[in-house]
């Protein structure tokens, strides 16, 4: 599949992971990084050789569950801002 833009370049990604790491529980991050490891995985059989659709679901899983731990008006105060 081809986009217009980069979406993720590896390193971001990493970057990515390590912030998300200083926002979740240890048990949340062990679930995102099995979600990620889903990801990828099902990625390998739809878009294989495509590496930006890859980075994609990379980051979708990692950003999936970011504010789960959050309290409702910390949620609602993202929104609005």
């Amino acid at each position: 599949m081809s986009y217009p833009y980069t979406f993720f370049r590896p390193d971001q990604i990493e970057k990515l992971r390590l912030r998300v790491a200083k926002i979740l529980s240890e048990k949340r991050m062990k679930h995102v990084l099995g979600v990620e490891q889903m990801a990828f995985r099902l990625g390998l059989l739809f878009f294989w050789g495509d590496d930006e659709s890859m980075n994609i679901l990379s980051a979708a899983a990692l950003l999936h569950d970011v504010t789960k731990e959050y309290s409702v008006a910390e949620q609602l105060n993202i929104m609005k801002n």
